[in-house]
């Protein structure tokens, strides 16, 4: 069972440890919410100007960072079929 179907399930129940099958999907929702905040404010090139032109630039940055978001949601997903 779910987790918030297993939260609704046992609210009575003090004991109840719901599974961990959400918190890849947090993680990765978290992660796709600082890359965009890293995108937004131009991190590096803000503070560091003609430095990052090509690479390591706050676009690249939050690339990475959607691909990184992205295999958590894949993990997760995956860990909750099998």
């Amino acid at each position: 069972m779910g987790t918030f179907p297993g939260i609704y399930l046992h609210f009575s129940d003090p004991f109840y440890v719901p599974s961990l099958e959400v918190y890849p999907w947090l993680a990765g929702g978290l992660i796709y919410i600082a890359g965009a905040c890293i995108y937004a404010c131009r991190i590096p090139e803000k503070y560091f100007k003609n430095k990052f032109d090509y690479w390591g630039m706050s676009h690249n940055i939050w690339h990475i960072m959607i691909i990184i978001a992205a295999l958590f949601h894949f993990f997760g997903s995956l860990n909750v079929y099998h």
